[in-house]
């Protein structure tokens, strides 16, 4: 696969960085894919060897708990960013090659949570910031002391409770919507069924009940009287355009597959991007304000309906080819 990317995409640019194998460890597969780039026969050219400008792996640690207190495993860790850089040693055609440590962290499960995985306790405190900044400096060590050329970055991501949460929610109920699709003989049904069970611990220990999850295509929201986020979107075609008597532009109404929605507004760019919609017959996306959409029932809908309050129009996106209008 490699060899057929690497010639393709340094064809159409031959500038582009090409490497790998950004695997998980320094094994067997790592080992066998530098020999292969650099000294076996290219399946896409029938050359010897494939374009390589770096070489990439990932390095993870092994946190454990230890009468009732999370140990983590930075020697674990950085013992496999050794174990990468030995590997690469025996290449002597890889001396000055660039090396990307991909992935850099103190364990390797994203998707495991404190309920399943007490050891991942560490993530919440202050001993995760700790360890990284810790690694990074023995990381830097190691590069000194082997002479390899290593490439850095640290990402610090800081998020609120409140964030961290409706994220949570939101993958929790797209997973449960696409996991009720899935027959219960078909061999991803224990996978995603594993994944949601994972996915609702992450959000009960954030403080919510999962229970409340309902499967959604899209953000169900929070449900336990929190405030929702503050867009909501909506994509449908305009059916209705409103005028009032003296033919000035005073709202329109998209259809959508589950509700039909009302607004007011009188602005000039606005009803040039609705009219072009309608005329079009072309799909027209809406973001709400939370507190100031009206929804309307279907069966009430009439040619025209004022609503009340009104929802004013704050400011719009329009250009040419692309539908799309923010209410």
């Amino acid at each position: 696969m490699y060899d057929f990317a690497s010639d393709a995409v340094k064809r159409a640019l031959p500038t582009a960085r090409m490497g790998g194998p950004h695997t998980a460890g320094t094994g067997k597969s790592y080992d066998n894919f530098l020999r292969h780039v650099l000294r076996e026969t290219n399946f896409a050219t029938g050359k010897t060897g494939a374009p390589l400008d770096f070489v990439a792996f990932h390095a993870k640690g092994l946190p454990k708990v230890a009468n009732g207190v999370v140990q983590m495993g930075m020697g674990i860790h950085l013992r496999r960013i050794t174990d990468g850089f030995k590997v690469l040693a025996a290449y002597p055609e890889l001396k000055n090659i660039l090396v990307v440590i991909g992935e850099s962290d103190p364990e390797g499960c994203a998707a495991c949570g404190m309920q399943t995985n007490p050891e991942n306790a560490y993530r919440n405190g202050t001993m995760y910031s700790s360890y990284t900044a810790a690694s990074i400096a023995r990381e830097h060590d190691l590069v000194e002391e082997t002479g390899v050329l290593g490439a850095f970055r640290m990402t610090v991501a800081v998020r609120l409770g409140d964030d961290l949460l409706r994220k949570a929610v939101r993958n929790l109920a797209v997973l449960r919507y696409i996991a009720a699709a899935i027959p219960a003989g078909d061999r991803w049904h224990p996978v995603f069924s594993r994944y949601t069970k994972q996915l609702a611990a992450q959000v009960d220990a954030l403080g919510y009940d999962a229970t409340l999850v309902k499967p959604s295509a899209d953000d169900s929201g929070l449900q336990d009287g929190r405030d929702e986020p503050k867009e909501r979107c909506t994509t449908g075609k305009v059916r209705k355009v409103f005028y009032d008597c003296l033919g000035s532009f005073t709202g329109f109404a998209p259809d959508t597959c589950k509700k039909r929605y009302g607004f007011e507004t009188c602005e000039p760019g606005i009803e040039r991007v609705v009219l072009d919609a309608c005329r079009n017959n072309s799909t027209l996306k809406v973001t709400m304000d939370g507190k100031r959409t009206i929804g309307l029932d279907e069966r009430d809908v009439r040619p025209f309906l004022p609503l009340n309050p009104p929802v004013q129009a704050t400011r719009f996106q329009a250009r040419v080819g692309i539908d799309t209008l923010i209410v």
